[in-house]
């Protein structure tokens, strides 16, 4: 069986513990005093932490460190899906040292060859922290970013050139599904004007306007998830006011629906009012998990 570990950040830094006894272990990043952001990969094999000088990548199961970048004040990362690149985040400002539009989400590829990086391969500019990371397929074959008024695409990493666009008048996110070839990607185009909100599902690279695959609107939404299921041929839509003016409630409101690449879109009628916690999917199954509702609390599965 493979290491089992887990990782606090504290006021003495990061610390790494067997797991389940719960043991300090001795690690490459235990002196890590002062972080100002922390992400570890999905498969646990990497975590990234900034010490407030520069961003640091460690492989903590051969614990050794690969990566320096010359970043001191990220505050968000993500590692891209099969851990090749490394999206870093810092508070966008205008200063001396940092122009007007200077990117302030950088995108570094993680070569062992060169550990110690000074420049990102791609960088751009988002203020504010609502979708700032950029969406890859879990092969790394797509790479999509949502701007103000278009999707870019990118492929086989290279960010030299956009090998695909989406444009609308706006557009709010972008959701690449998981699963491999054939690729769908969700995009989310805010309300205009008081027209509706929507979330349209698209096959990857037929993006016209009437060849979305499914399609849901909306009402009074400022805010909108999307959560797939591990294959990527279904998916649940989060869609929120932070204002309910029902005034029912003070959490505001939340609404979900079904949406799946056979053209379905419903909405998800839960047996409860009340604020939505959280929405999660089965890892190894078609059915998904609700918290819901004002206390207590219901906790209902569906398939």
């Amino acid at each position: 069986m493979a290491e089992q570990y887990f990782v606090t950040r504290g006021s003495e830094g990061l610390q790494k513990y067997s797991y389940p006894a719960c043991e300090t272990v001795e690690s490459v990043f235990t002196s890590a005093k002062r972080c100002s952001g922390v992400c570890m990969s999905k498969n646990g094999q990497f975590i990234a932490v900034c010490n407030g000088s520069e961003t640091v990548v460690y492989d903590v199961v051969e614990n050794k460190m690969i990566a320096t970048l010359a970043r001191k004040r990220t505050m968000l990362m993500t590692f891209s899906p099969k851990n090749t690149h490394l999206v870093t985040w810092k508070q966008y400002q205008v200063s001396e040292d940092c122009p007007e539009n200077t990117p302030n989400v950088e995108i570094w590829k993680l070569d062992a060859a060169e550990p110690q990086q000074e420049k990102p391969v791609y960088g751009f500019v988002k203020r504010g922290q609502s979708e700032w990371s950029p969406q890859w397929s879990e092969d790394e074959v797509t790479c999509a970013r949502a701007c103000n008024a278009e999707v870019q695409f990118f492929e086989n990493n290279d960010f030299s050139a956009v090998a695909k666009r989406i444009q609308r008048d706006k557009v709010g996110g972008v959701y690449v599904a998981p699963g491999g070839d054939p690729y769908h990607v969700a995009l989310y185009v805010p309300s205009i004007k008081g027209a509706h909100a929507f979330v349209q599902l698209y096959l990857y690279g037929t993006f016209e306007k009437t060849a979305a695959v499914a399609h849901r609107s909306f009402m009074k939404v400022d805010n909108v998830d999307i959560k797939f299921n591990k294959t990527g041929k279904c998916g649940i839509i989060i869609a929120s006011n932070d204002v309910d003016k029902t005034g029912s409630s003070y959490y505001g409101q939340t609404l979900l629906y079904f949406i799946s690449i056979r053209g379905e879109s419903n909405q998800i009628v839960l047996k409860k009012n009340g604020p939505v916690y959280c929405v999660e999917w089965n890892p190894t199954r078609d059915e998904f998990i609700v918290l819901y509702g004002s206390c207590l609390a219901k906790e209902p599965s569906s398939t």
